[in-house]
């Protein structure tokens, strides 16, 4: 079996395949849901444990629906991340939402996590999250572009790989709202929807920087 995984590629795939567990363990109360995430969780083991992508095809015209996808997500994450920056009530409130969040949180970690970790130091998670929301969404916007635009074969390759890791952060992030939010009807949804998404662009972009 061929090795085609380096180790970013590796790594990425220990982390969703930590937090497909902890989302199987904790969350997802119907027992169907939880065989379909703890198996896609130990495929993504499997996978950084062999160092081995069992990749989908190519399709054809697949970098344009990519880029659209990104810049979705950038447009979504960028306004998100402004609308953080100049709401003075979002800094205001941000650890009695927190708490709150923490409230009937499932995840005794994650809700010790919230409660001690983020509340205690909230103005940093504040710029942390504001900021970063609107850094995270004009980087996968550029990107989108370079994806499509970009004529040199060098500068396409470094913008598929930097989409690859910002879709990953992207489903990172969502990730985190998902645990912090799930218990309130429509958010969690929301948010696992865009984890999964980000999820398999971030596996589209791997494939595709293979490809070259």
């Amino acid at each position: 079996m061929t090795k085609n995984l380096n180790t970013l590629e590796r790594t990425a795939r220990l982390v969703l395949a930590l937090i497909l567990l902890i989302a199987g363990l904790f969350i997802f109360q119907d027992i169907f849901a939880k065989i379909a995430v703890f198996v896609i969780s130990a495929l993504f083991a499997l996978e950084a444990i062999l160092a081995h992508c069992w990749s989908l095809p190519k399709i054809s015209g697949g970098k344009y629906a990519l880029a659209g996808m990104q810049f979705v997500f950038g447009y979504i994450w960028f306004l998100g991340g402004v609308h953080k920056i100049f709401d003075p009530v979002f800094a205001e409130k941000f650890s009695q939402t927190i708490a709150f969040f923490a409230k009937d949180n499932p995840i005794k970690f994650y809700s010790d996590y919230l409660l001690n970790s983020v509340t205690a130091n909230s103005w940093i998670y504040v710029i942390l999250v504001s900021y970063g929301e609107a850094i995270l969404g004009a980087s996968l916007i550029i990107l989108s572009a370079l994806l499509v635009w970009s004529k040199g074969a060098r500068l396409r390759k470094s913008a598929v790989m930097l989409s690859m890791i910002a879709m990953l952060v992207s489903a990172f992030a969502s990730a985190n709202f998902f645990f912090a939010t799930h218990q309130i009807q429509g958010t969690g949804s929301l948010n696992m929807l865009m984890f999964w998404v980000a999820t398999l662009s971030a596996y589209a972009l791997a494939n595709e920087s293979r490809s070259k």
